[in-house]
């Protein structure tokens, strides 16, 4: 192997070949062994002296052979004072006490493939080899830790739900890690804290050679012998087993383990069935992304990746039963759970997500399995599989759950790591069984989401419930193993979740006012934008009731209903924590019918199209202003004439009131008969366009395009937009130059005043009369597919 090149390896490679070859007595006398080789790594132990239990071991295991010559290996030594303790600890008199199965295990852990050298334990390069720069072993050095060991476990079989029978499952055999300074120096963590962690018994790196051997201090490295090297440890290896193993051995972890298993699946490997089997059909344990692959001694069944086998680990947060069962009666019990098997999947594969880690992501999909040591956690560098730190409290995890794996890293936790949605604003749809529906539309949002429980923003959350919902249409469907939510026959879809999610959240950040919260007692008016990002429209407050603007809009409906029936009461959702509080902001339960999330959802949303299809109620506050629009022949069936398709509108609607006064002192292009005119007569039934062109100019300046209003929202009191330089309307005016006599065409441009008890607008020109708003609406303003409209007390 390339990456094994070294004049000494290449020797110790040849002789080997030698031994087992033929090759002419010139060959041998070339190879002939160097005085300063002392022997193979059996002799070398066995003329020390003091490692007579390890060489025991050896020869009870069946490594004797090996060890004395026949392979080329790394012998990790335990000298008989280290050997001595570890029997004592086991309450065993002697080697010869110890199972043969766990003995055969546990001194084959202390034997790796191939030649070592203390060079290659600081800094292993797999992929390039030696022949490259100092430069270039600087990259990522010391992160290739992991060594193949002769120590494997016998095969164990698994239940297979999916087809009901047990199955039998292979493992392969431990790779054995070795963390070395260059290790942590790359991670730019201290080497003793973070190491001392995991083995607080273990002196880090007494002899300053550079690595510690798993759970052992290496006190004598680096013995070349004629078959490999020689390092000696200060103890024994315990055999490391993987996350999956050391979680089902351990009765305190049976919940989480049971939740995990939930992703859990078997694949039929033909590979390893041909090679290993002996006629029997061998399985691999394996779990669904993003779950690491916990039961898996190797993260990949081919041994040519070696890149991949040597530094590929995961992470583990495992929470033990008592923390599960106090997360969930201070939490999920308190939102009508009756258990933990009876909460929500979307919480609990939340939490899960929460509590394993595969490593950095520059793309969401692929990690690199690095292990996450505590300064990393600590410094906010382990980040789970939706995007947000792990946090936990490392002091509070004991000493017996820090554990190392052959796969990686096992924290047990006696408290929960709380997901980042579960303590944020979003926290009540995981925590309350009656807001599910609205859970599955957040689930909607994907890696958006994260925005709505990072702590960067503030937001005020509404929670619609389930009742909410199925009286709206929406209906909980189970079919072909899964359970969606759908309307009018279909399931919803990815876009309709996003909608029904951000309408419900608002942005503090991009709120006019200081208002951090909603007030169920206070009286007056606040106006607050939603946070979708595709529609402008707000949540309204009036003495201390809400309700949205497409909600709102009824109130100006053929068959309009009053404030009372709009308007909803709303009460706080405190937090679980102690203090009440969310991480990121408040959240609100509301009564009432569920808030539309788009105009779509309304009975008319097009402004438009509801006044030409009502055009012949006079009841209604816009009846004389779309009386105007047809006459002028502004009209093509319900959509306007004069404007682009999709272009929002801020639409300024004279009152009837308005538009009749004006009708009778003057509008330009339309000629009223005074003469025949008697009060109470239908006004319009005594006009007539005289000049529709003149007609239409003037009625366009009532319309202002939102792409060029040079403003982010409709106005309301308090929506704190500068228009003084004007906003331009569809109108625009000839204006002819005298000398020249040019024509040129200019806009006719709007300017509105909050006045903070009131809103105003003029024409931007001299002397213009400042008309205010129409006061009964509140100076909310109505929200549509097509723009905003306002009513104005009289006509420019």
């Amino acid at each position: 192997m390339k990456q094994l090149r070294s004049k000494n390896v290449l020797w110790l490679i040849c002789l080997t070949l030698l031994g087992l070859s033929s090759c002419r007595d010139y060959m041998a006398e070339y190879y002939e062994r160097p005085d300063w080789i002392k022997g193979n790594c059996y002799e070398v132990l066995e003329k020390d002296g003091h490692y007579s239990t390890f060489l025991k071991g050896i020869e009870l295991a069946g490594f004797r052979d090996m060890v004395d010559g026949k392979s080329i290996l790394t012998v990790m030594a335990p000298n008989d004072e280290a050997f001595a303790q570890y029997l004592q600890a086991k309450g065993l008199n002697s080697i010869e006490e110890m199972d043969s199965v766990e003995l055969d295990k546990l001194i084959g852990f202390h034997l790796m493939y191939y030649a070592y050298s203390a060079d290659k334990l600081n800094n292993f390069r797999p992929q390039e080899g030696d022949d490259v720069s100092d430069e270039e072993k600087r990259v990522n050095a010391g992160m290739y830790y992991k060594h193949r060991t002769k120590s494997k476990d016998a095969n164990t079989t698994e239940y297979y739900q999916t087809i009901q029978q047990d199955v039998t499952i292979y493992h392969h055999e431990r790779f054995l890690p070795v963390f070395s300074q260059n290790y942590f120096n790359t991670k730019q963590i201290d080497a003793e804290e973070n190491y001392r962690y995991f083995f607080p018994n273990t002196e880090w790196n007494p002899t300053g050679i550079g690595y510690n051997v798993a759970g052992a201090a290496v006190t004598k490295g680096n013995q070349i012998t004629s078959n490999g090297y020689v390092h000696e440890i200060d103890r024994v290896l315990e055999p490391v087993n993987t996350i999956y193993s050391e979680l089902k051995r351990d009765s305190n972890f049976t919940m989480f383990l049971d939740l995990y298993k939930k992703y859990e699946y078997f694949a039929y490997n033909p590979t390893l069935s041909l090679e290993y089997g002996n006629g029997e059909r061998l399985y691999e344990h394996l779990f669904l992304d993003p779950m690491p692959q916990i039961a898996c001694e190797w993260p990949s069944t081919d041994y040519s990746q070696l890149t991949t086998l040597s530094s590929v680990g995961y992470t583990i947060f495992a929470p033990t039963n008592d923390a599960l069962n106090k997360f969930f009666n201070n939490y999920w019990a308190k939102g009508g759970y009756a258990s933990l098997s009876n909460v929500s999947g979307e919480s609990i594969k939340k939490l899960l997500f929460n509590c394993v880690y595969k490593g950095k992501s520059e793309d969401g999909k692929n990690y690199d399995g690095n292990i996450a040591f505590p300064e990393e956690i600590r410094r906010g560098d382990v980040i789970n599989s939706y995007g947000s730190p792990i946090s936990l409290d490392l002091d509070r995890v004991p000493e017996k759950y820090r554990i190392l794996c052959q796969n990686g890293l096992l924290y047990g936790c006696e408290d929960l790591a709380v997901p980042a949605m579960f303590a944020a604003v979003t926290g009540p749809a995981y925590q309350y069984k009656h807001y599910g529906f609205f859970l599955e539309m957040l689930a909607g949002l994907g890696d958006m989401e994260s925005m709505l429980y990072g702590t960067d923003m503030n937001f005020i959350a509404l929670m619609p419930n389930d009742d909410q919902f199925k009286a709206a249409g929406y209906k909980q469907v189970s079919q072909s193993g899964r359970t969606y939510i759908a309307i009018d026959g279909k399931e919803v879809s990815a876009g309709e979740k996003s909608e029904n999610s951000y309408a419900h959240f608002i942005d503090l950040a991009n709120c006019t006012g200081s208002a951090n919260e909603l007030d169920s007692l206070a009286q007056g008016t606040q106006v607050f934008r939603t946070f979708s990002p595709d529609y402008t429209f707000y949540i309204y407050l009036k003495d201390g009731k809400i309700c949205n603007s497409y909600s709102f809009n009824q109130l100006i409906y053929p068959t309009a209903k009053t404030e009372e029936e709009i308007f909803a009461p709303f009460h706080e959702l405190k937090s679980y924590t102690e203090d009440g509080n969310w991480s990121n902001g408040k959240a609100y339960a509301y009564e009432g019918d569920l808030m539309p999330s788009t105009a779509g959802k309304t009975t008319y949303k097009s402004f438009q199209g509801m006044m030409k299809n009502n055009i012949v109620n006079a009841e209604l506050p816009y009846y004389g202003f779309v009386n105007l629009l047809e006459m002028a022949g502004m009209y093509n069936e319900a959509s306007f004439n004069f404007v682009q398709e999709g272009e929002l509108q801020m639409m300024l609607v004279p009152t009837n009131e308005a538009v009749f006064a004006a009708i009778k002192d003057s509008i330009p292009g339309l000629y009223f008969d005074k003469a025949s005119y008697v009060e109470g007569d239908d006004v319009f039934a005594h006009c007539s366009v005289n000049n529709d062109s003149i007609m239409q100019m003037y009625m366009k300046q009532y319309f202002v395009p939102m792409s060029s209003a040079g403003v982010s929202n409709y106005p309301y009191l308090g929506w704190k937009e500068d228009t003084s330089k004007g906003m331009t309307t569809l109108n625009s005016v000839e204006i002819v130059d005298p000398v020249t006599s040019k024509v040129s065409y200019d806009a006719v441009k709007l300017v509105i005043t909050d006045k903070g008890d009131k809103l105003c607008v003029k024409l931007l020109e001299d002397n213009a009369k400042e008309i205010d708003f129409c006061g009964d609406y509140h100076y909310f303003p109505f929200v549509f597919e097509d723009g905003c409209v306002q009513f104005i007390n009289e006509m420019f």
